[in-house]
């Protein structure tokens, strides 16, 4: 299946250095994604239904953030990212996660972080509300979760 133009263009401003233009093309791609989760309930087609189209967005949002990941617009790419509920992230998600994790001034990248991975159902419900007005508990909460997981399964994992 051929991806969709408008969604091949929408990934072409993910990529812009003005910021404005990028806020605007992060919210349309969460609203293409919200709409996918209410195509499935609904069974009315959306521009991401197949997984190609996911896969693509996925990879742009991806380049997005690596270009610099510790910029504010950053965050905010992350937390679309995780509206792909695809369990393939959780290895970048840790990653992210491990980089900002000591840095005071990048608590809103590792609570976008933290969403992202509670989306893929990683953490009980109770460990995912307690840490999430405190920084301290946040930090916990990646620590304990990748001191516990999979041996090999994700960067920094014992």
């Amino acid at each position: 299946m051929a991806i969709n133009p408008d969604l091949i263009q929408l990934a072409g401003r993910l990529l812009t250095e003005d910021s404005k233009a990028l806020e605007a093309a992060l919210l349309e791609a969460a609203e293409l994604l919200d709409l996918r989760s209410r195509s499935l309930q609904t069974g009315i087609p959306s521009v991401l239904a197949d997984q190609e189209s996911r896969s693509f967005l996925g990879s742009r949002l991806r380049e997005c953030i690596d270009r610099d990941p510790v910029r504010p617009m950053a965050a905010t790419a992350i937390w679309v990212l995780g509206k792909l509920y695809d369990k393939s992230l959780e290895s970048y998600l840790v990653t992210l996660a491990l980089n900002f994790l000591d840095k005071d001034h990048l608590s809103s990248h590792l609570h976008q972080t933290i969403i992202a991975l509670d989306n893929l159902g990683l953490f009980s419900e109770q460990e995912f509300m307690r840490s999430q007005s405190d920084l301290s508990a946040m930090r916990k909460l990646m620590i304990d979760y990748i001191n516990k997981g999979d041996p090999g399964s994700a960067p920094g994992r014992q």
